[in-house]
């Protein structure tokens, strides 16, 4: 997977699905994400015990260079696009996300 995504936008929805993210769960997956992307839009979902939010829709607009899926943690992740401007490149190769600021 890689994609290139508004740091403001990503922010964003990172922000409204917080309340969503159990910080202190008792199935460790449920304390991350799902990022999947395909086509022309790159979606983010979390899982709570029976509810599953999906954020969608916040459409998050993103330039797909390649399709994929991966699961991150998502405090490391909601730190990390915290402190970006501008876009975030993302790009998950053999089980190793990157995140870079362009």
């Amino acid at each position: 997977m890689r994609c290139i995504i508004d740091a403001k936008e990503l922010c964003e929805t990172l922000k409204a699905i917080k309340p969503w993210v159990p910080t202190k769960p008792h199935i460790p997956i449920t304390s991350h994400v799902l990022i999947e992307s395909d086509k022309n839009e790159t979606r983010i979902t979390t899982y709570d015990i029976g509810m599953c939010y999906n954020a969608t829709r916040f459409p998050l607009q993103a330039t797909i260079e390649k399709h994929g899926a991966c699961i991150v943690r998502f405090k490391n992740l909601n730190d990390i696009i915290a402190k970006a401007d501008g876009e975030v490149v993302m790009e998950f190769n053999d089980s190793k996300l990157t995140v870079r600021f362009a």
